[in-house]
């Protein structure tokens, strides 16, 4: 056979293959899109419903819901094309669920998989290195911000509108539209942190409904609430003397659903009763404080200084209230002097304190050295370096409810410390791919947990380090998974670690590593973890 016509013999056969392989249709296997409540994701409120979305038509299979203990969860599935709609038909106890589907994708294979989520916030979580703000978190304390200084200055201006002051109904309004901005937008930083992802999830119904359900949908709605009783208490009313107890009792009302807003959130509400009764008090006397910027930005003419906000005892009495609190709380989350400054927690309060020292110290130089000749300047200067000092107090107050407690921290250490004894490995093994080897180790971790960390190195000892390195988790008796995490490198020993896995459910886990060496070099490691009842 002469070369010419092998040469077309092959272009014959390349041509062929080519239309055949055009001519085929697209087959690829179903890929979960995204999931609500999202993967990993902390809920503080458990979720009555849950969805997954695929990048192609599924048919389910198989779809259980269990707790850690292995447990089922009831749950009713409705499926779409790409998306499996689910309802949770019973009340779930704090702890680590996990969500484990099997499907057929539209080209005929099938598929599985599985998702973790947490409701309430466990020790492990507490432990978890300090990193710095996401977007939603930034966006979380900036309008809490605006929600604290916008309420407590319209009630502020309120307050001093019914005591005969002038009401300052510009500022009050421009305050009350910048929380009625505020409050949905805090709803929505708070679903992006449950469901996961970024700002741009702000678009998608079911993370608005998250943050709706949460305590920050409380705070919202208490917040807005206490700003519609504060115009209502100031509209015109007739002089009678029951309208003017009726708008009294208006005020007070909207007081109370703007301080029931703040104080039973956040770190300090999950302690106790008796410290949100502190935190409540501490909360009514800041308002009292920061709403009385309202009536010093004011320009009259010059009052005798016995006459103004600033030397009259009631005022004394908000600041030392607010201050005495406000220290209680902080001696409460900081729990024991080695945590002083060991925290960003810490160090932001730190902050905090003294930006109230510097508004003490600005009162005291007001009344003791005043700008003789210069009653105004004096007068203007005090009020716009207290009013500086206050927005910063406030915001960051702001900050402090993204960041962990010391007090949190402690407690998750002590949890950690009391199962030290059962760190001894489940599982330790050495497995070879071909020219590579990989030694796996998995103990017990803390919250009921597991600490995976492998190893890499080719025959001769020499270490390697594949990049990315994927671990996953499947038990066939269960028909859990795979749940499949992404492993870190520890620079400190070249090892790969992930770090609080939960395996819902006893029996026989499969586990599989796969690293990839280079682009076209994947090694699959695979062992077996038992894990007793």
């Amino acid at each position: 056979m002469n070369a010419g016509l092998v040469r077309r013999i092959l272009l014959a056969v390349g041509i062929l293959m080519s239309v055949l392989l055009q001519a085929a249709p697209a087959s690829a296997h179903a890929v979960l899109e995204s999931a609500t409540p999202a993967d990993r994701a902390v809920l503080a409120e458990p979720p009555r419903q849950f969805v997954l979305r695929f990048d192609e038509p599924v048919v389910v299979t198989d779809l259980r819901l269990v707790d850690q203990s292995g447990r089922q969860v009831q749950v009713a599935t409705t499926t779409a094309d790409s998306l499996i709609d689910g309802t949770i038909a019973e009340d779930m106890a704090p702890g680590t669920y996990t969500l484990s589907y099997r499907i057929i994708s539209s080209d005929g294979h099938p598929v599985a998989g599985a998702i973790q989520f947490q409701i309430g916030a466990g020790a492990q979580h507490w432990l978890a290195a300090e990193q710095g703000f996401a977007d939603w978190q930034w966006g979380a304390l900036l309008t809490r911000w605006v929600l604290y200084l916008g309420a407590f200055l319209t009630w502020g201006c309120a307050w001093s509108g019914l005591r005969g002051k002038p009401f300052r109904r510009r500022l009050a309004l421009r305050c009350t539209i910048a929380c009625i901005v505020a409050a949905p937008l805090e709803i929505g930083f708070q679903g992006i942190g449950m469901a996961g992802g970024s700002i741009a999830v702000l678009v998608k119904a079911d993370v608005w409904q998250l943050g709706a359900g949460s305590p920050e949908g409380r705070v919202a709605a208490l917040t807005v609430l206490g700003l519609a009783l504060s115009w209502l208490a100031v509209r015109r009313l007739a002089a009678h003397p029951v309208a003017t107890t009726m708008r009294h009792g208006l005020l007070i009302a909207a007081g109370l659903a703007i301080v029931l807003a703040f104080a039973t959130t956040g770190h300090v509400a999950a302690i106790g009763w008796l410290a949100s009764l502190v935190l409540a008090v501490h909360m009514a006397a800041a308002m009292l404080w920061v709403g009385s910027i309202g009536s010093l930005l004011r320009r009259p003419a010059i009052v005798p200084e016995s006459r103004t906000a600033i030397s009259s005892w009631r005022r004394k009495a908000v600041i030392w209230i607010a201050i005495a609190a406000g220290f209680g709380l902080a001696c409460w989350q900081i729990a024991a002097p080695s945590m002083l400054l060991a925290t960003a927690y810490s160090r932001v309060l730190a902050v905090k304190v003294a930006a109230v020292l510097a508004i003490l110290l600005l009162i005291m130089a007001n009344r003791r050295f005043p700008l003789v000749g210069f009653p105004l300047v004096r007068r203007h200067a005090f009020a716009f370096g207290q009013v500086v000092l206050l927005v910063a107090v406030l915001g960051l107050t702001a900050a402090l409810g993204q960041l962990t407690p010391p007090r949190h921290l402690l407690a998750a250490q002590a949890d950690a410390a009391s199962q030290l004894p059962a760190q001894l490995p489940l599982l330790q093994e050495m497995v070879h791919d071909r020219d590579a080897m990989a030694e796996i180790e998995i103990k017990r971790g803390e919250g009921g947990s597991y600490d995976l960390v492998v190893q890499f190195a080719d025959l001769s000892g020499k270490p390697l380090q594949p990049k990315p390195v994927t671990a996953s988790f499947r038990n066939e008796e269960a028909s859990i998974g795979p749940l499949t995490r992404d492993l870190s490198p520890v620079p400190q020993n070249g090892a790969y670690r992930l770090k609080d896995i939960h395996l819902p459910s006893s029996g026989r886990w499969q586990v599989e590593i796969k690293a990839d060496l280079s682009d076209f070099d994947r090694r699959i490691f695979k062992a077996e973890l038992t894990v007793a009842p």
